[in-house]
């Protein structure tokens, strides 16, 4: 029962969410439903009530739902600068070879995030931010299994820094969850609240019902409460190293060595040593003003630790235990009066007697604690003990060496005086009958000036860790600025938007440790989940770093997608556009595209730009090849240029665009570009490669597309009609080379070699006439005949395929040169308001290619009529074309082109006549 009265978790309907929250959060101080006759030791006495003030003990109902494995105290040393601890985390994991385990597990956390965030979906953000902190939690653990069998080394190295982190995260993600769990409920229900207060007349309550009250109706204490459980939960999963080393160094015998030597003084009739007590009782050390055995300080020592630990772990009860367990049930009843007094009797109409629950003479026993805590005859721990059930910051700072311990001081300082503050104040407080009678005997139940004089406030929290970030202690003051600490604090102190100014400093530049880049960049997305308002161009900034990281291994670059989708359109395609870019396989690329599309990122400008920016993958490729074309082209302008890599990976990018049906017109028209750019460049193979890259259909596919989204009777808009066009212009003009090329070939590659004597049927009939020399059988001459037989047959062949050639390329060329409305000439106007600095390129171009590969067919052609038997005269028909008005090919040939062009048909006819 107890146990679950100090659950921490905020249930319960609309209706009671602040009374059971409150409840809850008095439960885990250990204020309520706690009974005299509950307690091992029974209910105490005024007399006997020399215990300590203990506000705000965590549950140990709480803490257990939360153990997990003890770190090693060399992981959780924080001593390291903020700065230094991001710069090794940056440069650690190059270290670890890839096959180590603890890099897998290192690479892991990254995907883990992500499948979490998958499960969680739109879910509870609550119910998110734990199972974050579950899988820290989980992934602790298997690193210090691994830790377990790793020698020295980067490994090792690496998986301390790890364990160190996922303790941090951890934590930060549990607070997170502590307090906006509250802070939620308190917005939702803070109107509700409004409308039940009344102003009826007060009732007197007892001390517990005041402190209900008041957590159940200020944020501000209730708040701070949250943050000293969570400080507590944590001190708690390190706990069990403090309490086993007190139990196994300590016996169940008080002072065991110094009692020994005492019994044997006194069995031997010496007097006991100046220096050592010579009675037992917890006072006589200081009475007497001397010390035990060094045994005996060393186990009172490892006692006090062990105590110290469980009060700072919100163990109180385990505290007592201990004490019980090592031979002093008097310090365990001294831990004892720090309840808060309630009599459930006062208003109770029942006939049967209840145990009152409390200690009515609470203030009196935290003056006594208070005392204690300042008397500088006991160590440091003792009075850090006794200073934190009395309030006494003073005394607990003195013991904190660590940047959490020294935060758990002040809050629990400011959470008892603010409580002690509003039960002097309330109007309304029912005193004890007990008090009252000692309040007439002294003045003790007062608290000393210097508790209420203590420098903290409700109202300046941030004050505290002002204070703490200038401590004395270099240790305190490095680790106030480590970034999760800095986290905590920000997060305790709703300061969000101070949060996301630190962030960008711990990941700008190269030197930045990736988990903490991880951890900001889901908390960031958290925040910004939950509506709290923080700067998106911060935002974007981290999450544009966290993408790029993502990136830039294999491991992790099937989680950008995901993560892209957080940014602004703009950002989400110049990053997955990064991440695409450099991938080659199809498989993979289908695989990536898919991520994207089930992203929701704007997958079709992703792929255009990943097109785009491989075409413009050299520097100035189109004005370099471009430029080139006004340049003369000597007397073999149709000379082949090889396609280089770049070339190849321009046309295998063309894959990207042909995944979605969709986008088929934009494949087109990327499509068209590279093959504009190879054939300014004269490579008109890489161009037939280019052109083959997208399916046959695709020009079928366009327009089926356009069909499905419009009336049958819309034409296709001018942009696409002109790059159909387009296409088909460019692929006439390969066929056309193609066409010269097989030409060419069979002109000086296939022809038969055959003599001179043999060229003509005159030549061959004059030598069967000649006389022979020399003694020639008639086997040699009826061989000669039959292989000049089959040379006259193969030059037949071969004159027929030349003509056949012939033909082909003069329809293929005179199909370029006729081809309708004019070669790469648009069909159609594009409004002036859709033209862009794009389609303005593709106009020059084209321009360009009509003056370069026009008359360069033209000459083609003319060299094919000149060298093709019986072909001369066909010249005529190609000047006529080209001094067309209608076609006006003329006007593509310079002055000199169409001089020289004109003088050679000239020539030929000449020849011909």
């Amino acid at each position: 029962m107890e146990a679950e009265n100090r659950s921490l978790q905020l249930r319960g309907s609309k209706s009671d969410t602040r009374m059971s929250k409150a409840h809850g959060i008095l439960s885990s101080m250990n204020l309520l439903d706690q009974s005299a006759n509950e307690s091992s030791f029974g209910r105490l006495t005024p007399q006997a009530s020399v215990s300590m003030s203990r506000f705000g003990a965590f549950s140990d109902s709480f803490n257990a739902s939360y153990q997990s494995a003890s770190y090693s105290d060399i992981a959780l040393n924080n001593t390291v600068a903020a700065n230094e601890s991001l710069k090794f985390g940056a440069g650690l994991v190059k270290d670890v070879a890839d096959s180590e385990p603890i890099y897998a597990a290192y690479m892991a956390l990254f995907s883990d995030f992500k499948e979490i965030s998958n499960e969680n979906g739109y879910g509870d953000l609550m119910e998110l931010a734990s199972m974050y902190e579950q899988l820290c939690v989980k992934c602790g653990t298997h690193i210090e299994n691994l830790l377990n069998e790793m020698q020295d080394g980067p490994g090792r190295h690496t998986a301390l820094h790890m364990i160190k982190l996922l303790k941090f995260e951890k934590q930060t993600w549990r607070l997170v969850v502590s307090l906006y769990k509250d802070r939620i409920a308190s917005n939702h229900d803070g109107s509700q609240m409004d409308a039940e207060e009344t102003n009826g007349d007060l009732q007197y309550q007892s001390e517990k019902e005041l402190v209900q009250d008041y957590l159940d109706s200020d944020n501000q204490v209730r708040q701070a409460q949250i943050v000293v459980d969570w400080l507590e939960q944590n001190a708690a999963d390190d706990l069990d190293a403090h309490v086993e080393k007190a139990d196994q160094y300590m016996s169940g015998v008080m002072w065991e060595n110094s009692l020994y030597q005492l019994k044997k003084s006194k069995e031997c009739g010496e007097k006991p040593h100046p220096k050592y007590a010579s009675e037992m009782d917890p006072d006589a050390p200081t009475r007497q003003k001397r010390t035990l055995l060094d045994l005996d300080l060393q186990d009172e020592a490892e006692l006090l630790n062990a105590i110290h630990a469980c009060i700072r772990a919100g163990r109180i009860h385990e505290a007592q235990d201990l004490c019980v367990t090592h031979g002093q049930a008097w310090r365990a009843a001294t831990l004892e009066g720090w309840r808060l007094y309630h009599d459930p009797n006062f208003f109770s109409t029942s006939d049967e007697y209840v145990v009152t629950e409390g200690n009515p003479t609470r203030t009196m026993w935290k003056s006594t604690c208070w005392a204690l805590s300042h008397n500088c005859n006991y160590s440091t721990k003792e009075r850090a003990v006794y200073g934190a059930l009395s309030g006494n910051l003073s005394a607990m700072l003195d013991d904190c060496t660590k940047w959490e311990d020294c935060v758990w001081a002040y809050y629990k300082t400011l959470l008892d005086v603010s409580v002690e503050k509003k039960l002097m104040e309330a109007p309304n407080a029912r005193v004890p009958i007990q008090r009252r009678h000692l309040m007439k005997l002294s003045n003790a139940l007062n608290l000393p000036e210097r508790f209420w004089s203590q420098k903290v406030s409700l109202n300046e929290q941030d004050k505290i860790f002002d204070t703490i970030a200038a401590s004395h202690s270099t240790e305190v003051r490095v680790q106030a600025k480590h970034p999760y600490n800095v986290t905590q604090r920000c997060i305790i102190l709703n300061s969000i938007s101070k949060l996301v100014e630190e962030m960008m400093t711990w990941v700008e530049g190269d030197e930045f440790d990736p988990q903490i880049l991880r951890f900001s960049t889901h908390l960031l997305l958290f925040f910004r989940d939950l509506g709290d308002g923080i700067d998106m161009e911060h935002f974007n900034t981290i999450m544009h770093k966290y993408v790029t990281f993502l990136s830039s291994d294999f491991r992790t670059s099937s989680l950008v997608a995901s993560y892209c989708s957080s940014l602004p359109e703009q950002q989400q395609v110049s990053s997955y556009a990064d991440l695409l870019e450099p991938i080659e396989d199809p498989v993979q690329r289908r695989q990536f595209f898919e991520l994207a599309a089930d992203a929701g990122l704007q997958i079709n400008d992703i792929t255009k730009t990943v097109v785009d920016r491989i075409r413009a993958g050299d520097a100035g490729y189109e004005s370099s090849s471009f430029a080139s074309l006004l340049k003369p082209q000597g007397d073999h302008p149709d000379i082949e240029q090889t396609a280089t890599a770049k070339d190849m990976k321009k046309i295998k990018s063309l894959e990207w665009l042909v995944i979605d049906p969709a986008q088929r017109f934009e494949a087109v028209y990327q499509c068209n570009a590279v093959m504009r750019t190879f054939l300014g460049a004269g490579k008109f193979q890489a161009a037939s490669e280019a052109y083959d890259m997208l399916p046959e259909d695709s020009i079928d596919l366009v327009y089926r597309e356009w069909q499905a989204k419009t009336d049958v009777d819309v034409p296709l808009p001018a942009r696409c009609d002109n790059a159909i066009n387009e296409r088909i212009c460019i692929v006439s003009y390969l066929e056309a080379q193609v066409a010269f090329r097989n030409w060419f070939k069979h002109f000086h590659s296939d022809k038969p070699k055959v003599s001179s004597d043999l060229a003509n049927e005159s030549s061959l009939t004059s030598v069967s006439f000649q006389p022979l020399a020399g003694n020639v059988s008639l086997t040699n001459i009826v061989a000669g005949e039959l292989q000049e037989s089959k040379n006259k047959e193969k030059l037949r062949e071969w004159n027929e395929r030349l003509m056949m050639f012939c033909n082909v390329a003069t329809e293929k060329i005179y199909n370029v040169l006729l081809f309708p409305e004019g070669w790469l000439v648009d069909k159609r106007e594009v409004d002036t308001h859709d033209v862009n600095g794009e389609d303005e390129m593709r106009h020059r171009q084209m321009a360009l290619l009509r003056q370069l590969c026009i008359p360069m067919l033209c000459n083609l052609l003319l060299t094919v009529l000149r060298n093709t038997e019986g072909k001369s005269f066909d010249c005529t028909k190609l000047a006529d074309v080209v001094a067309d008005e209608n076609t006006r090919v003329y006007e593509l040939f310079s002055k000199a082109e169409g001089k020289k062009f004109f003088s050679k048909i000239q020539d030929i006819l000449i020849d011909c006549i």
